[in-house]
């Protein structure tokens, strides 16, 4: 993942804007640079850097995010957002499985489309076909929870 904020900003406030659909922190001024990280990924290991360790009998669910309020309904660019929260294996919710690695029908597996994860909004690229997946699922989550059955999404 990729921390795009200043150094030292310790409470962030994002935003995004209506127009790009690009979240900025208001606390830090900062906005992340998704061409160079794009860039970057081109050159990257194919194989993505594991996660950190949760503690031993638990694992992470990733909660999509309802897009922040700025006044307009999300459109179909809205920026994908998550939250992870970690679970023991004795007890948890009901949840999805998905690849982060998944390639469409055309074969393309690059990681090209990003997906903010937590209060900083951290990036991580996932590929296009993941993206959409999460994309059209955050219609499916904000339904889970107002009828109160709570759906995650374990990500592999």
């Amino acid at each position: 993942m990729s921390r795009w904020h200043k150094p030292g900003c310790a409470t962030p406030d994002i935003v995004v804007d209506t127009s790009t659909q690009t979240p900025s922190c208001r606390a830090c001024g900062a906005t992340p640079d998704l061409t160079s990280l794009i860039r970057e990924q081109a050159h990257a290991s194919p194989f993505p850097e594991p996660p950190p360790d949760q503690p031993r009998g638990h694992f992470r669910l990733a909660y999509l995010s309802p897009p922040p309020p700025n006044g307009s309904p999300p459109t179909d660019d809205a920026p994908v957002h998550l939250t992870l929260e970690v679970y023991p294996l004795t007890n948890c919710p009901a949840y999805e499985t998905v690849s982060y690695c998944w390639a469409g029908e055309d074969g393309d597996d690059t990681r090209c489309r990003p997906v903010y994860v937590g209060e900083y909004w951290d990036v991580m690229l996932h590929t296009r076909n993941c993206w959409e997946m999460l994309r059209s699922s955050s219609t499916l989550d904000r339904m889970l929870r107002r009828s109160c059955r709570r759906g995650g999404i374990h990500v592999e």
